[in-house]
């Protein structure tokens, strides 16, 4: 899934992955991941695991969390934060600001 605006798509994510942006009042940004890949056989939706995503906001998060089971891998470089986590049904990662631009 990619997600265009100005200065090129805001979001790059593997297939089956449905993306929204949130900035909240505290000025952290909380990205909600939701996993469409539901398997008819199984009935269930398999996690994704070691899922890449690329997020591009406007300033660059040292730290971020995820509200979800497992461990996050977040690095920034390009201008854009790399963010690797197993998919469940639904995920979110909130970054915090640390007042650097990006």
């Amino acid at each position: 899934m990619t997600t265009a605006l100005d200065g090129g798509p805001q979001v790059l994510a593997g297939g089956g992955l449905a993306v929204n942006l949130h900035r909240r009042q505290d000025g952290t940004v909380a990205a909600h991941l939701i996993n469409y890949g539901y398997d008819t056989e199984r009935d269930a939706v398999p996690p994704i695991l070691d899922l890449e995503s690329s997020i591009r906001l406007p300033g660059r998060s040292r730290r971020a969390e995820v509200i979800a089971p497992g461990r996050p891998a977040v690095e920034y470089a390009d201008g854009r934060h790399q963010v690797r986590i197993d998919a469940r049904l639904y995920t979110i990662v909130v970054f915090h600001p640390d007042g650097e631009a990006g």
